[in-house]
C-alpha cells in the first residue's frame, strides 16, 4: 500500500522516537517545511519539544509549561520559575503526606522550618500551616498576596500587622499568630491559654535573637518551640499577659496569667 506523503512524513518522525532506546535531552526544531502539513499560516518555523519519557519534574518543581511536568500536573507560571502542580482539597490529593501538601488549593513541597537553611529551591521560602510546613513563593520575590499583610524582608515571608506576635495571646477567640514570621499558637494543655511563639532547634534553628533568653524548651523533642526565660525576682516577659513561673524545677519561663 502507498502511504500519501504526508502520512509517510509522520510515520518517519514515530519511527525515529519509537527507535531512541534513551530520554531526549534536547529540544528537537523542525523547519516546518520539512514536516509536511504541519506548517502555520502565520508561522514559518515550527519548533517541536520533545517531551522526555519519564514525563518530566514532579510536583513542586521548576517549568515552563504543562511539558515539564509529569503526567497529572500542570505548570503555574504565575508562581516564581514556574511550579509543578495539581489543583486539590486535602493533602491526600497531592500524594505522600510526609512529602506534599494543600495550600490554597494547589499542591506544594513540604518541608522543615527548623533547617538550619532553606530546605526550599530558589525563590522560596518554608512556611508553617497548621502542624506542617510548606514551600511557599518568597514575598521579596513575588510579593504578598493577602490583602494588608507586609514582606518581612529577613525571612521573605509575609506577615499581618494586626495580628498576634511573639507572646501575645492567641486561639479562638484571641486571634492568630501571623503577625510574626512563622509564628504558632502553643499551650501547654487545653486548660491553659495559647501564646505565640516561633520554633526552634537547639542545633540548627535557635530563637530569634530579639527573645532574650529564650531557649528551646516548650513542645517535644521532635517539634521544639521557643520559650521565654525569666527571672521570678525581677521577671520582663515579653507581652502584658504573660507572667513568670516555673517550668521543670530551677527554670522559669514566661506563660499566660
Amino acid at each position: 500500500m502507498i502511504l500519501p506523503r504526508r502520512l509517510v512524513g509522520l510515520a518517519g518522525l514515530v519511527s525515529l522516537l519509537a527507535g531512541c532506546n534513551t530520554p531526549p535531552t534536547t529540544t528537537v526544531q523542525l523547519d516546518a517545511a520539512s514536516v509536511e502539513g504541519i506548517a502555520p499560516a502565520d508561522q514559518t518555523a515550527l519548533d517541536l519539544e520533545l517531551r522526555r519519557p519519564d514525563g518530566g519534574s514532579t510536583a513542586g518543581k521548576g517549568c515552563t509549561s504543562d511539558w515539564d511536568c509529569t503526567s497529572g500536573l500542570h505548570c503555574d507560571t504565575t508562581m516564581p520559575e514556574g511550579l509543578c502542580t495539581r489543583a486539590c482539597d486535602t493533602d491526600g490529593d497531592c500524594g505522600p503526606k510526609e512529602r506534599w501538601g494543600c495550600h490554597e488549593k494547589q499542591c506544594l513541597e513540604r518541608c522543615n522550618v527548623r533547617s538550619i537553611a532553606n530546605p526550599c529551591r530558589d525563590k522560596y521560602v518554608c512556611r508553617t500551616e497548621g502542624n506542617r510546613a510548606l514551600c511557599v513563593p518568597d514575598c521579596r520575590v513575588a510579593g504578598c498576596a493577602e490583602s494588608g499583610w507586609t514582606c518581612d524582608s529577613d525571612t521573605g515571608l509575609c506577615v499581618d500587622p494586626t495580628s498576634g506576635t511573639i507572646g501575645a495571646p492567641c486561639g479562638l477567640k484571641t486571634g492568630t499568630c501571623d503577625g510574626v514570621p512563622n509564628g504558632v499558637c502553643f499551650a501547654l494543655s487545653t486548660l491553659t491559654d495559647g501564646f505565640c511563639t516561633v520554633p526552634c532547634s537547639p542545633f540548627t534553628k535557635p530563637c530569634p535573637l530579639q527573645l532574650e533568653d529564650a531557649e528551646c524548651v516548650l513542645g517535644s523533642a521532635t517539634a521544639p518551640l521557643c520559650a521565654f526565660l525569666c527571672d521570678p525576682e525581677a521577671p520582663s516577659c515579653p507581652h502584658p499577659s504573660m507572667e513568670c513561673v516555673s517550668y521543670g524545677g530551677e527554670v522559669h519561663v514566661c506563660l499566660p496569667k
